[in-house]
């Protein structure tokens, strides 16, 4: 237990009719849980705690590790070595009990726009500044290999030769073995949790809406929401800053896609009422361990470039609904509705995922892979449904 002090000022300045200025500033923090830290007294121990065997596709640069040259495939001279199922290595994962928690600060400024001019109609726009200190994560293999301050958790045991019982002894300490390892382990990878990210995000919100209403046909609304990303920097611990902005994968727990928006359209007469949503997500690069295209690493250790491309993402979802009034004095009134998400059945982009290095092209999108952030790999889904409300 412990104190924090997280002050937040906040401004609005009413300009005009119609016209409003905002502002604010503030600090935060946030605890990490108790998944993350473990047990203090078992050296961070949790339920997900676990050893298992390891072999990711990912090339390895020998200059940082030149204890792979001579391992299965590496030979003296060569720049990067692959590592995969032919040199298998050891992962642990547990939590840590030095983490600490994450602090933040913001700053946003904002104008909200309802014209008497125009009535019904409303728009909103922020630009956002936030920085993030301390994340709580556990780093990828992408992420090791690319960032020096990382890459300590990354130890190929001997040159051209396995990993010692002592070696594998010694790295494993009381973390649970779930899996039978591999006879023979040239690599120990930890991705043990740890106060490794620091964020610094800049970007705009826009929100409008129009309302028309129609004596005998109806209202119809329209309303856009977007975010766009300007800026998504980020370092490892005292690693160099670089930018993540347009990519996803290299690390799994902020998503940095640029664009995404929605649009919808609405149509109420009555008791009935209808919908048609269209959401999209900009294209953006495959920064993960699981790129055909390996990620361009620049002279201080960090992504500079490379990567897949992954296309931009469009699908349309419906909503039709009928009110059903005063059903009778216990149930009150309902509504039947029947909502179509991805009307079209569209694919998901390309977005390989395949631990193995998986080479197909973006028509076997459906067996190699997607990525959540973007897309769903669902197809078209319809729900039918009935609701009652007191």
């Amino acid at each position: 237990m412990g104190a924090t002090n997280n002050p937040k000022i906040a401004l609005d300045w009413q300009a005009a009719a119609g016209v409003k200025l905002r502002a604010n500033w503030s600090t935060s923090f946030v605890a990490p849980s108790q998944r993350s830290v473990g047990d203090p007294a078992r050296d961070g121990l949790n339920v997900l705690s676990r050893v298992t065997p390891f072999s990711p596709s990912a090339k390895v640069p020998t200059a940082i590790y030149p204890n792979i040259i001579g391992d299965p495939g590496c030979v003296a001279g060569a720049v990067t070595c692959q590592i995969d199922s032919k040199i298998p290595g050891v992962y642990r994962y547990t939590g840590n009990p030095d983490i600490r928690p994450e602090q933040g600060r913001a700053w946003n400024l904002g104008l909200d726009l309802e014209p008497d001019l125009v009535p019904g109609l409303s728009l909103s726009v922020t630009f956002f500044d936030n920085r993030f200190t301390g994340g709580v994560t556990s780093p990828q293999i992408s992420s090791v290999l690319t960032n020096a301050s990382q890459n300590y958790r990354l130890v190929f045991c001997n040159p051209g030769a396995p990993c010692t019982q002592t070696q594998i002894a010694n790295f494993i300490g009381n973390v649970p073995i779930v899996q039978s390892l591999p006879a023979n382990v040239y690599y120990l990878f930890d991705q043990r949790q740890g106060n490794v990210l620091n964020l610094h995000v800049q970007g705009l919100d826009i929100s409008s809406s129009y309302t028309y209403a129609s004596d005998r046909a109806g209202n119809f609304t329209a309303a856009l929401m977007a975010t766009d990303f300007l800026a998504f920097d980020e370092s490892l611990s005292s690693g160099s800053q670089f930018s993540v902005l347009n990519t996803s994968g290299y690390n799994t727990t902020f998503p940095s896609i640029g664009l995404q928006a929605r649009l919808s359209l609405q149509w109420a007469l009555d008791d009935f009422s209808a919908a048609l949503v269209t959401r999209y997500v900009g294209a953006y690069r495959n920064w993960s361990s699981g790129t055909i295209n390996p990620v361009i690493v620049s002279g201080a250790g960090v992504p500079a470039g490379g990567g897949d491309p992954v296309k931009a993402n469009l699908t349309f979802d419906t909503h039709f609904a009928y009110e059903l009034r005063g059903l009778d004095d216990r149930l009150g009134a309902g509504q039947i509705y029947v909502d179509v998400s991805n009307i079209l059945g569209s694919d998901p982009p390309f977005y390989n995922t395949s631990p193995v290095g998986n080479t197909n092209n973006a028509s076997n999108s459906a067996t190699t892979g997607f990525d959540a952030y973007g897309a769903s790999n669902l197809g078209r889904v319809i729900s039918v449904g009935f609701r009652v409300r007191h």
